[in-house]
């Protein structure tokens, strides 16, 4: 099974490269954040309809070589979920959760491990601070664990996809009681949980730690460079998270940064994401090997 996950940065044109990307990516579950129409005058009014994902359904219809796909009903749509599987094959959860930045669905496909989905666009550094941030992520923990522990259909297997706005390293990302994300496999696997002050935190495993630095091809999906002295230059916002026992179907080369599709570039000459022609973010793909 393949997942897919990009934000699209209200680029209305990208209908055909979406369905290009499912194709060459075989993809069967995508998500992706701001698929809306840019605002209108006022910032809390938005159309109702999306030209962007209409074209990329009636496209992917009209395709011999495509899947059909089809929006999944969903009573938050910050992350629009589309898919070839038939309806009842995810069932949303968000009736579980108190928070507004995710959507969940309890994935059951025949043959394949029933597992959550979680679809997360988080709060932005330009509206929240570091700190806020990091207090929230507790609440989001909090919202996982209470669609994994649903009563009469407790399920443990969990994956976390989006653009949660923050890098790997940071406080709400691997603190304990915030999203817990460690950024090595074999220590996932080994301590799945930690013990703090009395009290027992899940944890995720982050393979996006895998992109940091030289050794990686892409050396992130989004690239910022502020007027001030400290910059990171390039950043992790978009990442994948995954519960250690979930990672028995998973491999080093599960998730991937995508900077091309159909052989079009998606980077400009400087390596950054063109966000002109397509978006400010590039896209990820998550395989689970099954």
């Amino acid at each position: 099974m393949v997942i897919g996950f990009w934000n699209v940065n209200r680029n209305m044109g990208l209908g055909e490269l979406l369905v290009e990307f499912v194709i060459e990516y075989g993809i069967d579950i995508l998500l992706l954040a701001e698929a809306d129409e840019p605002p209108l005058k006022s910032k809390s009014i938005r159309p109702s309809a999306s030209i962007l994902t209409a074209r990329f359904l009636v496209n992917t219809a009209q395709r011999d070589d495509a899947e059909r796909f089809r929006q999944v009903k969903s009573n938050n749509d910050l992350v629009k979920v589309f898919t070839h599987y038939p309806e009842d094959y995810l069932d949303e959860k968000n009736h579980l959760m108190l928070g507004s930045r995710m959507t969940a669905f309890r994935v059951d496909v025949p043959g394949f491990p029933l597992f959550n989905l979680f679809g997360i666009h988080f709060h932005s550094k330009f509206n929240w601070t570091d700190i806020s941030q990091a207090m929230e992520c507790v609440s989001l923990a909090e919202d996982i664990c209470r669609v994994e522990s649903e009563v009469g259909a407790r399920c443990e297997n969990s994956t976390v996809i989006g653009d949660f706005n923050m890098n790997p390293f940071e406080p709400g990302m691997i603190a304990a009681n915030g999203l817990h994300a460690v950024p090595d496999l074999e220590t996932a696997k080994r301590t799945n949980t930690r013990l703090v002050d009395g009290r027992t935190y899940k944890s995720f495993y982050n393979p996006m730690w895998n992109y940091l630095g030289d050794n990686s091809k892409d050396m992130g999906e989004y690239f910022y460079r502020p007027s001030g002295p400290v910059s990171l230059e390039w950043h992790l916002l978009d990442q994948v998270l995954i519960r250690p026992v979930f990672t028995e179907w998973y491999s080093n080369e599960s998730v991937r940064i995508v900077t091309k599709i159909n052989g079009i570039n998606l980077k400009m000459d400087n390596n950054r994401p063109n966000k002109d022609d397509f978006s400010d973010h590039f896209p990820l793909v998550l395989k689970i090997n099954y």
